[in-house]
C-alpha cells in the first residue's frame, strides 16, 4: 500500500494492469487462443512482480513487455475522445436535469 502511495511508477503499472486486463476480456473472443496466452502472460508477470515488491527498474520492464504485448495483440477502443465526451455530457445532462427537477423547479399544486 504504501509503495503505491509514493511510488508513481507501481500506480502507473497498475493501471496499465487493470486497462490491459479490460482489453483482454472484452476482445477474448476476437484472439486466437496463443496471443489470449501471451497476454495473459503478461498480465501474471507483472501482477507478480508488484505483489513481490520487485524493484522499480523490474517493474518497468515488466510493464514495457506487458504494453508491447498488449499494443501487438489488443486492438484500442474506437474513437476513445467521442466516447469520453459523450458520457461527460450525458452525465452533465443528468446532474442537470436532477438539479433542475428537485432543487429549482419544485412547484406546490
Amino acid at each position: 500500500m504504501m509503495r503505491w502511495l509514493f511510488s508513481k511508477t507501481v500506480r502507473e503499472a497498475g493501471a496499465l494492469h487493470k486497462h490491459v486486463y479490460r482489453l483482454l476480456c472484452a476482445q477474448r473472443d476476437l484472439m486466437t487462443p496463443a496471443a489470449i496466452q501471451l497476454v495473459c502472460n503478461a498480465l501474471a508477470e507483472l501482477r507478480t512482480a508488484l505483489q513481490n515488491g520487485e524493484s522499480i527498474g523490474k517493474i518497468r520492464e515488466k510493464t514495457w513487455a506487458l504494453e508491447e504485448t498488449g499494443n501487438k495483440w489488443l486492438k484500442p477502443y474506437p474513437h476513445p475522445v467521442w466516447r469520453e465526451n459523450v458520457e461527460v455530457l450525458l452525465v452533465a445532462i443528468a446532474v442537470a436535469m436532477g438539479i433542475r427537477t428537485f432543487f429549482l423547479q419544485p412547484f406546490k399544486i
